[in-house]
């Protein structure tokens, strides 16, 4: 390059190197700085730091010396300490240390942590010795011993078997004025517990507590401290009879020995101290995340340079998720963004959706503007909840704009909050004033305007919102002239009572009348109680009247009782010329049994049983229900006996179901063997209902042979068990292996024309015949019930997966055309499956006619199916079909063509010497946010400069190129 051609500053010039160096190509780098060398520019230290750290990731120490050598140029710690971790674990610490001279030689100057690392790999490969002439080493240089370095020296010691000789080392870290942290102390009780000295580790721990309380059982603390269950390790006394079982002794003698897994507790230990040996700084970041100390893993990130280290995408990751979740270190995660943008740039698509939510649940609007920009730049998938945060925090914290672009953005994405989130929308956006997009949003439901409304006014009630949705209704029905439904009336009425804003439920209810609107039962189970305690009870009368169900007597009586007026219950229904008989006598226990008033359900039922009422089975319902699930099956079975020694009772199977299924699930199956056993006493015959409780309820409890029985029972007796009972039993048979029994079931029901309403059955036999390993039969049997059309909705995607998988196409196609001439959509997964099945075996054109299928029903190709298909194009060397395909993926815009796509197309092009449909890759490429590697680069302008297309008007592919990647041309 010459300075005439480009107009570039150092620090582009810099970039430019770091990026060759991150690719590898460091000769390159080191070509271009002596270039800048020759043009009398002077190159930054930063720089030739870069092109070291870059000489080191390659491993290419020669040179890296040759280098520094030629440009004079003194590493810093930060770099040198790199280079000789490097080493270390390339090479071992003795060759490190060597090659360690060589630098200092040149300049460098190693610190305590330089020695620390050589101490470090010392330990962890065994030379205590050297780890020790090194440790002194750094005392004789004036510089002082990190605990790092001890820690390691400590684990080598305890390693090694020398525990007598850490005491020397621990009187010099406090001599040196080194703190002993928990790491300190975990490696020293965890080198006396495997040197079996637990009266030393006792002390530590002792040592540790000093400062708190003191600890009742020191020794079960140690065993915590490594990492030990205290209750799975214990310290016995041999008592000396039989064999000894004494593996050491104490100071007086005693024959000790330890309770537990000696294999298991060796390896503990020596893990324990394994890991101490050297630090790990991403693994210490990492766990001091999960165990919540941020402030230690910030700490540990400002401290890992100094160590040779560097912070992984993952350690990264780690911390920004836990930094961004937390309150009080929120914006520490924001500045780390800035600070580690490489890193930041290559978080996933599922954390950056993460921390935009994270941001907006903290207010951070401006940060969380910044990543959602990045990631539709990316291509990122947007998550539905991202899409409702952005909403609803920028209605908070932004601009009506903002708030708007965004808007636009989640409707290009088909984006439709869930149900649960609407309130909270809904009320974000009318508080900000954009009632137009609140209208909108529940206009965007694929659903008729007046059933669209039915939802918004449902939802904003069951959220709280019922004063939004009364007004939102007033103006709907006033304004617009919209006809509001009697099933709006109704949510708005039940809403503004759970709110207890009476008046407004009250004048609903009034201009349903008025309209001649009855409100429904719901509706009027909550009106009448408020109708009694606003003393207007006149209106609650003529509404039971009007629905005359005893269920709104129930809430009548009720409303009345609560509110203090039990006795003007009673002389209300005595003038009404309504008896105190037995219906209103057993709606009041229903009531106080709903209300969980137990006390009252007590006098009630006091009150039935002097007046011999007979009970109706609603109110037996209700009192079974409650004490089963308060668990006094004593009183639900006591009540029965009451009931069943009436005169002859026509509904005493009933009574016996409904104990039945309470009991079943209560799970109290011992219970119902009792009450089985007294329905064959009292020669009651056990119905459909009751069949069918017992199959279920018996699968329920675990029960399985009972459940098949009962199920058996009932075919044998030509009853028709319903759906559920046999899924459950077929499901059952599967899962214990019994597959002949679930055929022979099957079998059962084609005999019989008994068809499902879904698949799961027939999916359930055939995945338990497929993990059989008989692909035979099951093939045989998916044919068969797909011809026979035993089921109204079939889903085969499971099926369809696991068969593609294992080879079976025909079947899995055959699977997949009939899920789709019963109008169900297959999963995108299953169409992936079926594609890849193909591409194995190197059918192209089935796989292609498969994907434009799947694009065409509006499913979306996974990443990896669209990456298969272009590389099985390129090796048929059908390479255009693999453009379009990457060309295709990029219009439709849900997912972002691999690097490793781009490249294989463009080096599949420069071989077929097409550089303008190469430079076209290159330049979609560029626009997906992925650089263009060194060597690609200069290929296409070699070959564009020997070809005529050079010629072409305009700013040509060589000025595009460089002027993407930061050059400018001069004129």
């Amino acid at each position: 390059m010459e300075s005439r051609s480009f107009n570039m500053s150092i620090d582009r010039f810099e970039k430019v190197v770091e990026l060759l160096c991150l690719d590898q190509k460091v000769q390159e780098a080191r070509g271009l700085a002596r270039k800048l060398v020759a043009l009398g520019c002077n190159p930054s230290t930063s720089m030739y730091g870069k092109i070291c750290l870059g000489y080191s990731e390659k491993q290419d120490f020669e040179d890296l010396l040759s280098f520094i050598s030629e440009v004079k140029y003194q590493p810093d710690v930060f770099v040198g300490n790199r280079i000789v971790h490097s080493l270390c674990r390339r090479f071992g610490s003795e060759r490190a240390y060597v090659y360690m001279e060589e630098l200092q030689r040149l300049g460098f100057k190693p610190d305590e942590a330089t020695f620390g690392i050589l101490i470090g790999w010392c330990c962890h490969e065994g030379d205590i010795k050297r780890a020790f002439l090194y440790l002194s080493e750094i005392t004789s240089k004036g510089l002082k011993p990190d605990v790092y370095s001890y820690n390691a020296i400590l684990s080598g010691l305890f390693r090694k078997g020398l525990w007598q000789h850490t005491d020397c080392v621990v009187d010099e870290m406090k001599e040196n004025g080194v703190l002993l942290g928990l790491s300190t102390f975990k490696i020293m009780v965890t080198g006396y517990c495997k040197a079996r000295r637990f009266e030393e580790a006792k002390k530590i721990v002792n040592e540790m507590s000093v400062e708190a309380s003191k600890v009742e059982d020191p020794l079960s603390e140690a065993f915590s401290l490594v990492g030990f269950d205290p209750l799975a390790v214990r310290l016995k006394r041999d008592n000396g009879s039989g064999l000894s079982k004494a593996e050491f002794f104490d100071e007086l003698g005693n024959g000790l020995y330890l309770d537990t897994d000696l294999d298991a507790y060796e390896k503990k230990v020596n893990m324990v101290l394994d890991r101490s040996v050297l630090p790990e700084f991403n693994s210490l970041i990492s766990g001091a995340c999960n165990e919540g100390d941020l402030r230690r893993a910030l700490s540990l990130l400002d401290e890992m340079p100094r160590w040779g280290q560097k912070l992984s995408r993952r350690g990264f990751t780690v911390l920004m998720k836990s930094l961004c979740a937390s309150r009080s270190h929120a914006r520490v995660s924001v500045s780390l963004m800035g600070k580690w943008s490489k890193l930041a740039n290559q978080l996933d698509g599922e954390t950056l959706n993460f921390l935009v939510q994270e941001y907006c649940k903290k207010g951070f609007s401006r940060q969380s503007k910044l990543i959602f920009h990045r990631m539709a730049q990316m291509h990122h998938p947007i998550y539905n909840a991202t899409y409702t945060s952005l909403i609803s925090c920028f209605c908070k914290k932004e601009t009506v704009n903002d708030v708007q672009n965004v808007w636009e953005a989640a409707q290009k994405a088909h984006w439709l909050p869930d149900l649960d989130s609407c309130g909270a929308l809904w009320e974000c956006l009318l508080q900000k004033g954009l009632v137009k997009e609140a209208v909108k949003l529940f206009e965007f439901y694929p659903l008729s305007q007046s059933k669209a409304c039915r939802i918004f006014v449902e939802k904003l009630t069951a959220l709280g919102f019922s004063r939004m949705a009364y007004s939102v209704v007033e103006r709907l029905e006033g304004e617009e002239g919209y006809v509001v439904e009697e099933e709006v009336y109704n949510h708005l009425i039940k809403g503004l009572c759970k709110d207890r804003n009476d008046s407004a439920a009250f004048a609903t209810l009034d201009k349903m009348l008025e309209k001649k609107l009855v409100p429904s039962l719901g509706s009027c189970l909550m009106l009448i109680p408020l109708l009694c305690g606003a003393n207007t009870t006149e209106k609650a009368f003529t509404l039971a009247e009007q629905l005359d169900s005893s269920s709104v007597y129930s809430a009548l009586i009720e409303g009345l009782c609560l509110a203090g007026k039990m006795r003007d219950a009673e002389n209300h229904l005595s003038s009404n010329k309504v008896s105190l008989d037995k219906d209103i006598y057993s709606l009041m226990f229903r009531g106080y049994c709903k209300g969980n008033d137990l006390r009252r359900v007590e006098e009630v039922l006091g009150i039935l049983v002097r007046k011999n009422v007979i009970w109706s089975v609603e109110s037996y319902r209700e009192y079974v229900r409650r004490m089963c699930s308060e668990r006094q099956f004593l009183s639900a079975i006591s009540l029965k006996e009451f009931l069943m020694l009436r005169e002859s009772n026509p509904g005493g199977v009933i009574i016996y179901n409904l104990l039945i299924f309470y009991l079943f699930r209560a799970k109290n199956h011992i219970e119902v063997n009792k009450v089985l056993l007294e329905m064959q006493g009292r020669g009651l015959v056990p119905d459909e209902t009751t069949l069918n409780f017992l199959v279920y309820g018996y699968y329920s409890c675990g029960d399985y042979s009972n459940s098949l029985r009962y199920l058996s029972t009932m075919i044998s007796e030509g009853m028709r068990p319903n759906n559920r009972s046999l899924r459950v039993v077929i499901s059952s048979l599967c899962d214990n292996g019994d597959v002949k029994k679930a055929l022979d079931l099957w079998q059962v029901m084609e005999s019989k024309g008994w068809s499902f309403g879904s698949s799961v059955v027939q999916t359930k036999i055939a995945e338990s015949l497929i993990s059989r390993g008989d692909m035979a039969k099951a093939e045989d049997f998916l044919t068969r019930v797909t011809r026979d059309g035993m089921m109204a909705a079939p889903n085969y995607d499971n099926l369809i997966k696991k068969l593609s998988g294992q080879g079976n196409l025909s079947i899995a196609v055959h699977l997949l055309i009939t899920m789709l001439k019963n109008r169900k959509i297959p999963e995108s997964s299953s169409y992936d499956s079926v594609i890849n099945g193909f591409l194995r075996r190197n059918q192209l054109d089935e796989a292609r006619d498969f994907h434009t299928e799947m694009v065409e029903l509006g499913l979306s190709p996974s990443v990896s199916t669209w990456s298969s298909l272009v590389h099985k194009y390129c090796e048929a060397c059908q390479v255009l079909e693999s453009e379009r395909l990457i060309k295709s993926m990029v219009e439709l815009g849900e997912t972002v063509p691999s690097q490793e796509m781009f490249k294989i197309v463009i080096d599949r092009l420069r071989v077929e010497n097409n550089t303008v449909k190469a430079s076209e890759m290159v330049e979609m490429m560029q626009k997906c946010g992925y650089e263009v590697d060194f060597e690609t680069h200069w290929s296409l302008i070699s070959n564009m400069s020997s070809c005529k297309e050079k010629k072409t008007a305009g700013q040509g592919f060589l000025s595009r190129l460089l002027s993407g990647n930061g050059f400018a041309w001069k004129r």
